[in-house]
């Protein structure tokens, strides 16, 4: 069955229908994809994962007058804030729709940030083999890019608002 033609359809419709017999192995090619939205590559992890997984264990912001809330409710402009995200696992889906063979998830130069989050994930959680080039990034990265206005000089910046912390699976638990 080709793949390509589900693809518009859910996740978990398309993996139920790779998951008939005789499809026992799966690439999934993130070559060239320089990022968006995680949750996307969330939707495709849960479809080949058991346990619940992670992809970042943390992540750090620097507050300002754009994102620090009304009255100041996460902290002061300046100040550090560390977010936990152990709490927001990845479920697995049903297990009749999750694929069960080998997967190989194909990267290279141009994958970068949600691209390189995924492929991360899906090895540290030995759920693929990651097969290609060095990507263009690092697990460990920045995220949501928000102009802030410069206060001495009035020109616009694009600052990263929080910084992902890959998980390290081999640490022990906080």
């Amino acid at each position: 069955m080709a793949a390509a033609a589900c693809w518009n359809a859910p996740p978990t419709r398309l993996f139920a229908a790779i998951s008939e017999p005789g499809v026992s192995r799966l690439i999934i090619d993130v070559r060239g994809n320089t990022g968006g939205q995680s949750d996307a590559g969330a939707r495709i992890i849960q479809s080949v994962q058991n346990p619940p997984a992670a992809q970042v264990s943390r992540a750090r912001e620097r507050l300002h007058d754009e994102n620090n809330g009304l009255l100041d409710y996460r902290g002061a402009a300046g100040s550090m804030r560390e977010l936990v995200v152990d709490d927001k696992l990845i479920q697995p889906a049903p297990a009749d729709t999750r694929f069960k063979g080998r997967v190989a998830v194909l990267i290279d130069e141009l994958t970068y940030s949600a691209g390189i989050l995924f492929a991360t994930t899906m090895q540290d959680h030995k759920l693929a083999t990651v097969v290609g080039r060095p990507t263009g990034g690092f697990a460990n990265q920045t995220d949501n890019m928000m102009p802030t206005r410069l206060p001495a000089t009035g020109f616009t910046a694009f600052i990263a608002q929080p910084g992902w912390i890959e998980r390290q699976l081999d640490a022990p638990a906080s």
